[in-house]
């Protein structure tokens, strides 16, 4: 009897060792990141235009994401990135002349930052979040400094779920999303004040975001979409 309890007690762990081995794990998707280049003004609203400008740095083409870069001298300009997915990173060239830049996510002021170095170089992210709920979300990123400085954006890195979201951006809202931007200035061109309106046609609702401000820089590994 013992023999035959034992023996039907191996067949079951045989088959439940079997049931483990060939029952499909369930799929969860990998996380990617995507690179969109600064030149691409269908899916970034850079406002107001004829304050931006759009050409390589001689001498320094290497260091930019498609060799491009879209800057701008003038306190209060504004780029427009709206984007889906659980993070983002806004990339940049570090150098003395970078000026102070103000980020708003979803209509919250995600503080004041810079991409000041002793020596220009190479373009990385300055600004990054990478705990977002996984929703459409609004980045806009200010000019607050003086004239003698330059914000200089290189490219956005968008993280995503390429089975939820083929996408990781939308090229029909970015124009309905841009917000208007009113920067208020001293007799000398100081920034005083960074205020954020939005559009008709815009999100009235900031959509919530964590309470942290920003992530760490991390290494990343981005596809290219839509070169």
């Amino acid at each position: 009897m013992f023999s035959l309890l034992f023996s039907s007690f191996q067949a079951l762990a045989a088959c439940f060792c079997f049931f483990l081995l060939h029952t499909p794990s369930p799929s969860h998707a990998a996380l990617i990141n995507a690179t969109i280049d600064d030149q691409d003004v269908s899916k970034i609203s850079y406002l107001p235009a004829i304050e931006w400008d759009n050409r390589p740095l001689q001498g320094w083409e290497d260091d930019f994401y498609n060799f491009s870069r879209t800057f701008t001298w003038t306190p209060g300009a504004n780029a427009t990135f709206v984007f889906t997915g659980s993070g983002i990173w806004a990339q940049g060239p570090f150098a003395p002349d970078q000026a102070r830049r103000r980020i708003f996510l979803d209509g919250y002021d995600q503080g004041v930052y810079n991409a000041l170095a002793p020596e220009r170089s190479r373009a990385v992210p300055f600004w990054s979040r990478d705990d977002l709920r996984y929703t459409t979300h609004t980045l806009v990123i200010v000019h607050e400094d003086t004239r003698d400085k330059i914000l200089a954006l290189d490219a956005f890195i968008v993280q995503f779920d390429e089975d939820r979201d083929p996408f990781p951006y939308s090229t029909t809202t970015v124009t309905s999303y841009a917000p208007t931007v009113t920067v208020m200035t001293d007799g000398s061109g100081n920034v005083i004040s960074t205020t954020l309106g939005v559009q008709p046609g815009g999100s009235a609702v900031p959509d919530p975001v964590n309470s942290s401000l920003t992530s760490s820089r991390k290494s990343y590994t981005a596809i290219i979409l839509g070169i």
